[in-house]
C-alpha cells in the first residue's frame, strides 16, 4: 500500500506522540477510523483501541528518518512510501 504524508499531516501531527505522528495519521486515512495506528521505534496497527489483535511493522529508513527529524522539531517535507499491510485489514468495512 502506498501512503502519503501530506503537509497537512505534518501541520496537525505533534512530536513524541505516537497516534498523532504524521505518519500514524496517514495511515490511519488509508485505513479508516475503525483502526488505531501509532509510530515509536515501528509502526503498530490494531483493529480498534484496547484489541488484542496487533500488527508490527518496522520503520523503512525514509519513515525513520522522516520521524526522527519530526520528533526533534526539524523541518521536514510530505513524502511517500510503501508499506504492506496484512489483507484482513484492508478488507474490513469502515
Amino acid at each position: 500500500m502506498q501512503i502519503c504524508v501530506t503537509q497537512e499531516d505534518i501541520r496537525s501531527g505533534r512530536p513524541l506522540k505516537p497516534c498523532l505522528c504524521p505518519v500514524a495519521k496517514a495511515i490511519q486515512r488509508m485505513l479508516g477510523p475503525k483502526y488505531y495506528v501509532s509510530v515509536s521505534d515501528r509502526i503498530t496497527i490494531r483493529q480498534h483501541v484496547g484489541s488484542q489483535v496487533k500488527w508490527y511493522r518496522p520503520f523503512s529508513m525514509n519513515v525513520k528518518n522522516f520521524v526522527t527529524k519530526f520528533d526533534g522539531s526539524k523541518h521536514v517535507e510530505p513524502f511517500d512510501f510503501e508499506i504492506d499491510i496484512p489483507e484482513e485489514y484492508l478488507c474490513k468495512s469502515q
